[in-house]
Parts: structure tokens; sequence; C-alpha cells
């Protein structure tokens, strides 16, 4: 799931007020205390449900989440190697399960490609080229940079300096003119050690500094996910939208640091320290006195060499056919995001199993589940599978397909969207699924009212979601005034953080979801006639 608002992004105070705001929004319970009793209309639309929906199985959804959560995808961020491999694994399902391409149309052939491309520039750090050099040795594996936006490679020659902690009286005992200036100090909070950062280098710059080494025994899950967001690194460049910037976009307060900046953690640390002849123990501790100025004899190089690529990220599109000739040529559309947010700058990996791998295995089992209806039981309509990327970026992906659509919009009847599935928190618990629109919003539609009627037979009650009504890819498809139900559960404590992982997920209740989803979408698609919006209601069931 995106953060609150693409706009949020333009500071790192912004973006964190931001994310404090969403936390403290309470979402609204039930129906209006949840769902009530199972109707007879749930017991019977279960009943009569396609033997395929209990395909949809735990473990399957266990083994997709727990593939495309792993490090082999690299966190999946838009048009990398790792997203390129998770669109590979969603085109090599599709096919397994029978369904037919329907993204892009090709070239030269006839017919259509499995993928949708869309164009993004990649502003990377090159590795070869990049880091804290003793000679040609390189001395660092990971560690996060911050450089001006100007593109331009680097190469800074010059002694290291030991400056402490970097406080502005310890600096003035440093003789930094000239050198690269080697502070540690420890991060454990997320945007707040961020401005430490910023400024420590601003007063390594007034003391003469041609660059800065900051070292830290280990970074907090909160300031890897800041310094995911505001640094580069190799492995993680920052990602524009199209071919036409040429300088690489600017996050929180990127812009304004001084001088060349790299943030080292862990084993990344000790070859510094060595140098400086600082042994690793009475560099972190608080107790010990360090004589400054200490400096070494040699010259020590920093460098970065700038690397931009411009590539096709990828939506993955395939669809099923509907059996009647009358209502085919329309659609029902599940969604969800593959991407994630990629690595992290101590040589961890944003695995982002809730967000969005839960929702990722969701939408392979449903249609895992269509695939295996009789003909006899192939819903009226087709049902066509989007699987986008760019979604952490600013609903990119989603975008890119509601203004170049491979199936006519006047044509698709509803998107059922999945992202963030498989967690339960105190507003949203274990037998509570948070959905968009509620009767509480003006596009309370009869495919919403439905979901909390079938979610009965499931055992699952309706929680409010419209929190996130313009945080997912659905809002995309609403936009374009296609009818949405959204599922989701809710933000956690391991929300964009590298605890994200699939031992975390709650495959029961992620099964429950997984179903409901299944069968609202079956029996929309088998209706004679598409949803429609009622409007804001006192009550998810209004007479």
């Amino acid at each position: 799931m995106t953060i609150p608002s693409t706009k949020l992004l333009a500071t790192g105070k912004a973006w964190a007020l931001g994310m404090i705001l969403a936390f403290l929004l309470v979402p609204q319970e039930g129906a209006k205390n949840g769902t009530p009793e199972v109707s007879q209309e749930a017991q019977e639309a279960l009943q009569q449900a396609p033997k395929a929906l209990e395909s949809i199985l735990e473990k399957d959804l266990e083994a997709h989440a727990t593939e495309l959560a792993s490090d082999a995808y690299e966190g999946r961020l838009t048009g990398t190697p790792g997203q390129v491999k998770a669109a590979e694994y969603f085109r090599d399902r599709f096919k397994k399960l029978g369904l037919k391409p329907w993204g892009d149309k090709q070239k030269r052939k006839k017919g259509r490609d499995w993928y949708q491309r869309w164009p993004v520039t990649l502003f990377g750090l090159d590795p070869k080229g990049t880091g804290l050099f003793s000679g040609k040795k390189k001395l660092n594996k990971n560690g996060a940079w911050f450089l001006k936006r100007s593109g331009k490679d680097g190469r800074v020659k010059g002694r290291l300096v030991f400056g402490g902690g970097g406080s502005e009286g310890a600096l003035e005992e440093v003789h930094a003119e000239g050198k690269i200036l080697v502070c540690t100090t420890k991060f454990g909070g997320g945007w707040q050690a961020m401005g430490a950062v910023y400024a420590m280098a601003k007063r390594a710059d007034d003391a003469g500094a041609k660059a800065l080494v900051i070292l830290s025994k280990e970074f907090s899950a909160r300031f890897n996910q800041a310094l995911n967001m505001s640094s580069v690194f190799p492995g993680r460049p920052q990602v524009a939208q199209g071919k036409k910037d040429r300088q690489p976009p600017g996050r929180g307060p990127r812009n304004s640091i001084p001088i060349p900046t790299l943030v080292l953690c862990g084993e990344d640390t000790k070859p510094v320290l060595h140098a400086l002849r600082i042994r690793e123990a009475m560099a972190w501790d608080p107790d010990m006195e360090l004589t400054l100025d200490t400096s070494t004899k040699k010259s020590f190089i920093l460098g970065f060499k700038h690397d931009k690529q411009q590539v096709d990220a990828l939506n993955v599109i395939g669809y099923l056919e509907g059996s009647s000739k009358n209502q085919r040529d329309e659609c029902l559309v599940y969604s969800c995001h593959m991407d994630h947010v990629g690595r992290a700058a101590d040589g961890g990996i944003f695995n982002g199993a809730d967000d969005n791998g839960s929702g990722c295995a969701t939408v392979l089992e449903i249609a895992e589940a269509y695939s295996k209806l009789p003909k006899a039981e192939r819903p009226k309509r087709s049902i066509l599978f989007v699987v986008v990327s760019g979604e952490e970026l600013g609903l990119w992906g989603s975008d890119w397909f509601a203004h170049n659509p491979t199936w006519p919009v006047e044509k698709i009847i509803a998107d059922i969207n999945m992202d963030m599935l498989g967690r339960s928190t105190a507003k949203i618990p274990r037998d509570t699924v948070a959905v968009t629109p509620t009767y509480n919003h003006a596009k309370y539609s009869t495919l919403a009212r439905e979901a909390a009627i079938l979610g009965g037979a499931l055992g699952l009650k309706m929680g409010s979601g419209d929190k996130f009504y313009a945080r997912s890819d659905h809002i995309n498809f609403a936009r374009q005034g296609i009818p949405i139900v959204f599922f989701s559960d809710d933000e956690h404590e391991d929300y964009h953080m590298p605890t994200d992982t699939p031992d975390k997920l709650e495959y029961d209740k992620l099964q429950k979801i997984a179903r409901l989803a299944f069968l609202l979408g079956y029996r929309t698609a088998n209706r004679k006639g598409r949803p429609k919006t009622i409007g804001k209601q006192g009550t998810w069931f209004p007479k």
C-alpha cells in the first residue's frame, strides 16, 4: 500500500506527519457494529458456490507469499531486476493456469503480450565506482549516500580524521580542512535521525571537511525506512516516471546536503575504525573518551559514480474469457500490486510480505480457482487479472493502465483490489476485513454491500477502510467511473519496514478474504446487471 499522499513526500517532516495522522485515524466498525448473523442470502450463496472455491487454501497462499517476499526478489522495487522477477512469476503462473495474455499488443506477432510496459528512469549508483576506497580496495559493501542532485560523478581524496560524535563542540578540536571527516553516532529513530545526518554534514562543511563518513553500530528499522525514502545506494536507485527526467527525483531535504556523505553500519564500519586505530568496542561506548583529531597517514578516496537507466516497468495482465457471447466483451477486474520498496541501506531487504505479498498470493489463488471451473460453471463475463507495479511510488502502474487500458474502460464493470490483507490489528481484528467504500462513503455501491453480505457466510465482519480510499490502485479505476471494492487490513508496526516478513501473515484469515473476493467477483460477473452506486447510507444493509 502506498504511503498517505504522494504530495507528502516533498519533505521528510511532511511525510512523517502524514504517517502519524494515518495511524491516529480510527476506522469505523461494523454494520453498524459488524456484520449481523448470517443472512439467508449469504447462506444460499455459499451453498451455491462452485466447488473451485475450496481450491483456495492456506498452504498455497503461504507458498506464494513466501516466494514473492523472499530475498531473491530484492524488495521488488519498480523497474529493478527484482520487480521483473516478480512479473515473470505472475506470467508463468498465469500461463500454467491457462489464462490468456492481455497486455500490450505485440508489434511483430498477432495477439497480445503478457506485459503492459511503461517507462521509468532509474537514478542509481554503480557499485564498482562507488564506495570508500583504500587504493583500489573497496572498504564497504553497503551504506547510504547523500549527494546533491546534480547527477555528476565525484571523487574526494583525503586523509581520514576522527571527529567523535560530530557535535559542534567536538569539531572545534578537529583539524578537518581538506580531509574526510569520520564521526560515530547512534541512529535510533527515523526522520529525526535523518535530520541529525544533515546537521552533522553542515557542521562538517563549516569545519572545512571535503566529505563526511558517519559510522553507526546498527540502523534501526525506522532509520532504514527513512534512508530508503531519502538516500540512494547501489542496488536501490531513485525512480522517476517517464524518460524525460535528467536529474534524480528529489525526496525529503536531499538537495540541501552540503558535502558528499556516506553513512555506514555494522561490518562496514570496521575497516574505517581500524584505519583510524580505534577499537570497535570503544567506538560505541558512550562513556569512553576517545582522542579527537586522530588522522590517518595515508589518503583514502570517497568515490561515487552515477548510473542512469531508462527501463520499462511491467504490469502483468491475463484474462479468462467469459462464457456468454452477449456478455463476454465485458469484464470484472481483480487487481493487486507486485512491487515494494527494495533494498535496505544496511544490506537487508524490504521483503513486503503483507505489502503486498499477501495481495499477490490472494490474486494468484483466485486466478487458480477460476481456472478450475468446468466450462459449464465459467462466469458469463470475462475476468481480467491486472497485476501492477509502481504502486509504492504513487500508484503509477494502475494509472498507466487506466489511461492506456488494454480492455475498454466502458466495458469494465468493477474492480476488486487486494492490498495488505494478512495481518490483524486492534482496529481490524482477526475476524474482520477493512473495506472501502463503506456505507459512510459517497461511493458506497451494491458491490460493497454484497461484500458485506457474503462476508458473514465466511466468518468475516466488515471494518472501515475508507481512509485508504485513495491509497491503493483501485482509486485509478474509481476515477474512471468504475465501481470498486478494496479489501485490506490496517497499517501495523511492520508497515514499510524490513520486518514485514511472511512468517507474520495470518494465512487462515487470508484464505477467508480470498474466498470472499472470489465469490463476490464470480456472482457479479454472472449477474445480468452491473454494480450500482447507492451513495451514503446509515448501515451496511439499507432496506
